[in-house]
């Protein structure tokens, strides 16, 4: 088609978010929109300073504690709109992308379970101007439509409205399988804005055991938030490299995701970790824990070597108990419980033995990378054809 549809944003995104609208062939930003994507930048975040919007959102701000669910006043000439974690009252037909469970309702396990919440919840599902809901994950999906079972109308609206979708990952850079194999050195890719949201104790336990000049580790992640004695360690093992977090994407893929051969990312916090997709778009092999979404993405256990996570903010219907966001002190105590009660040396030994194997066994790599390759291709590719449907259907 000649036509190209207007996307307006509601809110500023970051780049790995602007994906699922970027790739679209037949829709493309208004002119308002294109400068709400933030490139290598930190976004505007609810918790810091209030941003110079219009009255009514800075009355919104000042509401928020009454307000319990993300609501923002926009208006647009554009064909439809795009808004992040938040409803919206609006003039034209728009689509939700909830990046996590809690989001909606400012990240606060205290605020989806009142009366007030669900009824706005309710009007604002109600909303005809509201076209889709999007899920950045299956299992974010799942929680939704578990915690408002019971209510019928929001159920049903959900069963029609809703649908989870991956953030299409693109890489710059055509792989070639071929790399994995006949590896010299292999290369541990380890990456996190914050050192402490991993089990970084057992990473750098692990790699102290591992006694091989043929394996080196590499962390991304930022200096000013480690503490002295941890650098200290990082710094005196001869098998890690530490880079500094403050790389462009462009230079983050082409430097270090495309030419590793194993990503590490022991989580017990990211109930979705986007460079987890970026790593699959590398074919990279993955080790990791099972915390919340993050089994979804593996089929069969075949693709990535997974151990299971001593901490968990959710229960078997994969309902949030506490939000790490606004209730820090329960990961704390919970981190400190676990010390004590759990030997969580069984992380370490876990990440030692299947670093170690794949040390020995290096064509075992290129059979996991083999397998990433056709994960990525039949369920992360896809994704941009569904979207594009979606958005379609929206007009």
């Amino acid at each position: 088609m000649d036509k190209k549809y207007k996307i307006a944003l509601s809110h500023p995104i970051r780049e790995q978010l602007a994906n699922v609208i970027l790739n679209l062939n037949n829709f493309e930003l208004d002119n308002k929109s294109k400068n709400k994507i933030k490139f290598n930048k930190k976004i505007w975040n609810i918790k810091g300073n209030i941003p110079n919007f219009n009255i009514l959102n800075k009355i919104r701000w000042f509401l928020q504690k009454i307000w319990v669910i993300n609501l923002r006043f926009f208006k647009t000439n554009a064909d439809i709109s795009f808004a992040n974690n938040g409803f919206l009252f609006t003039n034209k037909p728009y689509i939700i992308y909830i990046e996590k469970a809690t989001a909606i309702f400012w990240y606060s396990t205290k605020n989806y379970n009142n009366l007030l919440s669900k009824f706005l919840l309710k009007n604002r599902l109600k909303d005809k101007k509201l076209k889709k809901i999007f899920f950045r994950t299956k299992t974010a999906m799942i929680w939704f439509k578990n915690t408002f079972k019971k209510d019928k109308i929001i159920s049903e609206i959900l069963k029609e409205k809703s649908c989870f979708v991956y953030p299409p990952t693109t890489n710059p850079e055509k792989i070639n399988i071929e790399r994995f194999k006949n590896i010299n050195k292999i290369k541990v890719l380890f990456i996190s804005s914050d050192f402490y949201l991993k089990w970084w104790k057992q990473i750098l336990n692990s790699f102290k055991n591992i006694r091989s000049t043929n394996i080196e580790l590499t962390i991304i992640s930022k200096k000013n938030k480690i503490e002295e004695n941890d650098f200290k360690i990082i710094q005196d093992n001869l098998n890690i490299n530490f880079i500094e977090a403050k790389l462009d994407r462009l230079s983050l893929y082409k430097d270090y995701i495309n030419k590793s051969h194993i990503f590490l990312c022991p989580t017990f916090f990211d109930s979705f970790n986007m460079t987890i997709n970026e790593a699959i778009s590398s074919y990279l092999p993955i080790i990791t824990s099972d915390f919340f979404s993050i089994p979804e993405r593996i089929i069969d256990w075949y693709n990535w070597y997974t151990f299971q996570s001593p901490i968990k903010n959710y229960n078997n219907n994969f309902v949030i108990t506490y939000e790490p966001w606004r209730d820090w002190k329960d990961v704390n105590t919970e981190i400190e419980y676990m010390q004590k009660k759990w030997d969580l040396n069984y992380i370490e030994k876990f990440l030692e033995d299947k670093i170690q194997y794949l040390l020995e066994n290096p064509d075992k790599i290129y059979e996991l990378a083999k397998r990433q390759k056709d994960f990525y291709e039949k369920h992360l590719l896809i994704n941009q054809k569904s979207i594009e449907k979606y958005f379609l259907n929206c007009i």
